[in-house]
């Protein structure tokens, strides 16, 4: 081996000084050989590499002999290169200033990490296959947790199969004596009205609950059908009921109710993989994929040395099919499923890209720049058919005070250019772009669409304390189809705390709705402070284009919201501060309703405005007309007029030259620029 790595080291160091260094790995290679060939040699005396593993530990100790002081490109042939456990990259991996270590599918050729594992030993009885997945079934983990059906998604079997079951959370106190001693009732059981029985696999079920803006996951502790109660193994972080005592939940992974084509349903006990097939669907024309690897990529630098990865590059490789399961013990979260990891997690990582990759089929989160990372840029990426989220941002949830020196703040990182959609497959309450504490953050021309939450979520503070997010710029993305009408309490942009240098800018916002409350396009939530929105355009929500919860200081400017389902702006506590500046805004919509009744009581500036409704109905300002506004000095100089947008019924939110917003100072907003940019076959993805 000694010789071997010498007479390579003596071949590289003949390579011109100005020349990258190039190695190929390849399902046909072999981790002996150099790795300086593409393909075999006719003698099989060397050729490519073959594992992922293998290669990184091959350009390690090509790095420690010196050998390598230029860009080192990897390149992977094309092929699937499958992972029961994620490739591990640290300190030792990294690149150099100029001198990266790129990871590429070679050129013209698609490598595919895939964690999936491929079921064929299909039974077929009475219409319903049945496969041996003993390998891969694990009762504690809940593994697998997702079926892939011809690179489809495949439905849990569930109960009932469209909608939920209702469910008194607040159910008989007497009942409640029977409760494990120190727990709630209230997070650890409810009474029932319909859906649950004695299943003869009554362990293997999973219970969905909704809570606004969450829902918790639970294995059944007990089960009494005489009193109607269910018992959970697990609490939800948020009470049974509290926001409305018919509670939502839904029951899946019983044979009972595997009775739809296309459902699936996994005895973990067992060991077996149960499949109701769609028409049409043979096990001879079928591929069947279950995840078997939680992540796939994980790049990590050292937190207590201070010694970060670095100069790392990955380039137009596909990453697929990961689980998260729901364990025994059940899953609950308080909000936007933020203890869900990714299938690709960079901690402690710096100077670094991720460019034209792929990440599809997972069980959490896309991508996650979690403590420490900086300067790192993620740009034109595709993920999709997610089970949680699309990006997480920042590497903890803890209170500010409780932060150590390992807890550092992921900075000055580049989201651009991304499609991000097709969410919450398992975890609904994932968020397309989630910020938590995180600074100078730039999340600019991303697509992010079709999620049950919110689409960015935007700091980790609630309320007026200290808070390391901040300076974060949320422009030129284009957030659509949020909701759904399952979640509530959800934001196209949804801020918190105090975010001096926060600008939300020229994004484009519409069709979110929510369950019940609080479909908004902007939300300023517990705290935010001091954050600029301003040229944004919002129009199709539950309950309005901008929501301010509580704050201070915040500008809203030169903005668009129409067409909201109640109030156009909504606005909930008023405080003794300045809440906000709102100015040379155009509101329109087509029931009166501008703005509540607390508007008009909170200390805000607002003036330079456009309202209009399309109906021709009297416009409330609360309980005021504009005149009584402008009476007692609000609006003096906002006007009720048609804004003349250029078609209105096609969405056309651009001005004509005469119209009224333009003479008050508002200036117009180009929407060409929003969304992604590039190749026109990636800009128009999206709409096919």
């Amino acid at each position: 081996m000694r010789y071997f790595l010498a007479l390579l080291v003596l071949m590289i160091c003949a390579v011109p000084a100005f020349a990258d260094h190039a190695f190929y790995v390849s399902p046909t290679g072999n981790d002996a050989w150099s790795g300086t060939l593409p393909d075999p040699a006719a003698d099989g005396s060397d050729g490519p590499w073959q594992t992922l593993g293998g290669a990184r530990d091959n350009l390690r100790a090509l790095r420690t002999s010196g050998a390598m002081e230029r860009r080192v490109l990897l390149n992977l042939r094309a092929g699937e290169y499958v992972l029961t456990e994620p490739l591990q990259l640290g300190v030792a991996d990294s690149g150099k200033p100029g001198a990266p270590v790129v990871w590429r599918s070679a050129p013209g050729e698609q490598a595919v990490l895939s964690g999936g594992v491929v079921v064929s030993n299909w039974d077929v009885t009475e219409g319903v296959w049945v496969a041996d997945i003993s390998a891969h079934a694990d009762a504690e983990t809940g593994a697998p947790s997702a079926l892939w059906i011809n690179g489809e998604r495949r439905t849990p079997a569930r109960t009932p199969n469209e909608g939920y079951f209702l469910a008194d959370g607040k159910a008989d106190p007497a009942l409640r004596v029977d409760m494990t001693a120190g727990r709630s009732y209230d997070n650890h059981a409810f009474a029932y009205t319909e859906g649950f029985e004695q299943w003869p696999d009554i362990d293997e079920a999973l219970v969905s609950v909704y809570h606004a803006w969450e829902v918790s996951y639970h294995r059944i502790a007990d089960l009494n059908t005489d009193q109607k109660t269910v018992q959970f193994v697990n609490d939800a972080h948020w009470p049974f009921g509290q926001w409305g005592r018919e509670q939502r939940y839904y029951i899946e992974n019983v044979r009972a109710a595997l009775d739809q084509p296309g459902e699936w349903y996994v005895n973990r006990a067992e060991g077996k993989l149960y499949y109701l097939p769609m028409p049409g669907e043979t096990p001879e024309n079928t591929t069947a994929i279950i995840p078997a690897a939680m992540q796939l990529l994980l790049v990590d630098g050292d937190p207590d040395t201070g010694t970060y990865a670095e100069f790392l590059q990955f380039e137009r490789l596909a990453f697929r099919f990961t689980d998260w399961p729901i364990g025994a013990k059940g899953h609950s979260d308080a909000q936007a499923a933020h203890s869900v990891p990714a299938a690709v997690q960079w901690k402690f990582t710096r100077y670094s890209a991720m460019t034209d990759c792929e990440i599809a089929h997972t069980g959490g989160y896309a991508f996650w720049l979690d403590a420490g990372c900086q300067q790192n840029r993620i740009q034109r990426n595709n993920w999709h058919d997610l089970g949680a989220g699309g990006v997480r941002v920042g590497g903890n949830t803890k209170p500010v005070g409780t932060m150590s020196a390992a807890d550092v703040v992921a900075s000055r990182n580049t989201i651009d250019n991304n499609w991000i959609h097709d969410g919450g497959k398992i975890y609904q309450a994932g968020v397309g772009v989630w910020i938590g504490h995180a600074n100078y953050i730039t999340l600019s021309h991303n697509e992010i669409a079709d999620f049950y939450y919110s689409g960015v979520s935007n700091g980790w503070v609630w309320g007026y304390g200290d808070n390391p997010t901040h300076h974060n710029i949320i422009e030129f993305n284009h957030i659509h189809h949020l909701g759904k009408r399952v979640l509530s309490d959800m934001g196209g942009v949804y801020n918190l705390g105090i975010q001096p240098g926060t600008i939300v800018r020229n994004n484009s916002i519409h069709d979110v709705y929510s369950f019940q409350y609080g479909g908004w396009g902007l939300y300023t939530d517990e705290g935010s402070t001091e954050i600029l929105l301003e040229n944004n355009i919002v129009y199709n929500t539950t309950n309005g284009g901008f929501h301010q919860h509580y704050g201070e200081n915040n500008r809203v400017r030169n903005n668009i919201f129409a067409f909201s389902d109640n109030e156009q702006i909504a606005f909930t506590r008023v405080e003794e501060h300045r809440s906000l500046v709102f100015e040379r805004n155009i509101v329109v919509g087509r029931n009166g309703r501008i703005t509540p009744e607390n508007w008009n009581k909170a200390d805000i500036w607002s003036d330079y405005n456009v309202y209009w409704d399309v109906e021709g109905n009297d416009m409330q300002f609360g309980k005021q007309t504009l005149g009584q506004c402008m009476a007692q000095g609000r609006e003096l100089n906002s006007v009720v007029a048609d804004p003349m947008f250029t078609d209105l019924a096609a969405e056309d939110f651009s001005l004509q030259p005469d119209s009224p917003a333009l003479a008050l100072g508002f200036e117009p907003i180009d929407e060409s620029r929003i969304g992604l940019y590039g190749d026109p076959a990636w800009v128009n993805a999206p709409k096919e």
